[in-house]
């Protein structure tokens, strides 16, 4: 069996030697192991009594570090998992491949072979649950603007056009940005593969496990999307900064201790702000800081917030901050200078009490955010901004507090409360992330979950389910 996983693990690196524009976030992952899938077909048949047992994604795990098949180990693994729930999924084992599609999807999160299968699994499983191929036809019929109209910076300093969660496709580096100009990134061949793929209705990029406008089916249609588009330029008009991982907090769904970038990575983020980040901000109608941390806790984008606040031509509200509202107090917004320019504060909390936040936003101040969240409703009903959001993700932890927050939000009178999939981010071992992931079905309290998704709290206008609308 040894010689097996040496010939698959060799077949697995010619194939991502072979497809270099499938590899994407920084190397991390084989965007669509289905190539792979594909190769390995013969091999995977030999597999197949072994991946129908229970400990088979353990045994895998121990074989590949045995066998030391690097580089990729970490991949491949996956990949392997996703090959044979594929092959499980063609002789109508179902639950069995969706186990397997799951261990994919946790060893490499933006695998949309993988996390297609988990789909597929669950619709042979559950004829209620969506089907993809009803899904693909809806599709059809809608549009995306995105791959027109945002860009979003990443902490693999990668340029994308949309949530790599969402649409998992690096259109160009910062090195490329730096060296050629911005605008060779933004009409690279990448860039228009996106385009292409939502002109020809076939979303071939995008998740259908993750992006929330495909599972809320919240998409326009074509004709909306394509008259939307008709004036816009090279540059996008959305604008979403995530390139620093800086932040006051260390929470477990994001990152296992806390991170503060060092001078010599402040100082290379700052080289970016005239040639390419400030020409972005002054482009954009809207500009988002930041996914990636904290805004309020890294130096880099404090000062980003400044030097755009002070040189403003007129205060125009473009600006949108992500931030887990610790730092996000009255003071920190009068010495930035955001008065008059921020259009949306979206605070991410995750917990209706202290002992729950204590877990999963480690190195939080409960009493201080909540505090906060009072002075951001304050600015949101003197008309200071234009919408508030709380934001929540969704683990085994908290999952029976998500009407309690939905309630709180309600009581602040924040424009939207939105749920939100626990994503792997490389922070959870594949075992680790199985058992915190509640929103599998294959979770032991997974229609635990299903119950309180019932209740009235979360019926509330002002409630986004986003990527849970898939489970519903």
């Amino acid at each position: 069996m040894r010689d097996l996983f040496l010939k698959l693990h060799a077949l697995f690196l010619r194939v991502w030697g072979e497809h270099p524009e499938c590899v994407s976030w920084n190397g991390h992952n084989l965007n669509d192991s289905g190539l792979f899938e594909e190769a390995a077909r013969l091999h995977i048949k030999i597999l197949l009594p072994e991946a129908r047992k229970d400990g088979f994604p353990a045994w895998v795990r121990q074989e590949v570090r045995t066998a030391g098949l690097t580089p990729g180990g970490h991949v491949f693994t996956g990949a392997l998992y996703a090959a044979c729930a594929a092959a499980l999924l063609n002789t109508g084992e179902a639950a069995q491949a969706r186990l397997l599609a799951e261990e994919a999807v946790s060893c490499s999160q933006f695998d949309l072979f993988a996390q297609n299968l988990i789909l597929k699994a669950t619709h042979l499983i559950d004829p209620a649950a969506p089907n993809l191929e009803e899904t693909d036809a809806w599709l059809q019929t809608r549009f995306c603007t995105r791959p027109f109209t945002m860009i979003e910076t990443t902490t693999s300093e990668e340029f994308y056009r949309c949530c790599p969660s969402y649409l998992p496709r690096s259109i160009g580096t910062f090195d490329t940005a730096k060296k050629k100009g911005l605008e060779s990134v933004l009409k690279s061949p990448a860039a228009q593969a996106l385009k292409d793929s939502i002109l020809d209705g076939s979303f071939r990029h995008c998740s259908r496990l993750y992006c929330p406008f495909i599972g809320a089916r919240t998409l326009p249609s074509r004709e909306e999307g394509l008259k939307e588009i008709e004036t816009t330029g090279i540059f996008p008009s959305q604008v979403f900064f995530s390139h620093d991982l800086s932040c006051n907090l260390s929470c477990p769904s994001c990152r296992p201790e806390k991170v503060v970038a060092a001078k010599s990575e402040q100082e290379r983020f700052d080289s970016l702000a005239d040639d390419i980040l400030v020409l972005l901000i002054a482009h954009g109608e809207k500009v988002s800081i930041c996914g990636s941390g904290d805004p309020f806790a890294s130096i880099h984008f404090r000062n980003l917030l400044i030097q755009y606040c002070q040189n403003a031509p007129e205060k125009k509200r473009k600006l949108a901050l992500q931030t887990n509202g610790v730092l996000c107090d009255a003071k920190a917004w009068a010495s930035i200078g955001l008065y008059g320019h921020v259009t949306r504060v979206s605070v991410s909390a995750d917990a209706a009490t202290p002992e729950t936040y204590a877990i999963v936003r480690r190195g939080g101040n409960f009493g201080r955010m909540r505090e906060n969240m009072e002075f951001l409703a304050g600015l949101r009903r003197q008309g200071e901004i234009d919408t508030l959001g709380l934001c929540f993700v969704v683990q085994v932890q908290n999952f029976k507090e998500m009407p309690a927050f939905a309630q709180w939000g309600k009581t602040l009178g924040v424009d939207e409360v939105l749920f939100t999939r626990l994503r792997n981010w490389g922070t959870f071992s594949a075992d680790s992330y199985k058992s915190q992931n509640i929103t599998s079905p294959d979770h032991p309290d997974h229609t635990a979950l299903l119950d309180v998704l019932k209740d009235p709290a979360l019926q509330d206008k002002r409630v986004n389910l986003g990527d849970l609308g898939n489970i519903l």
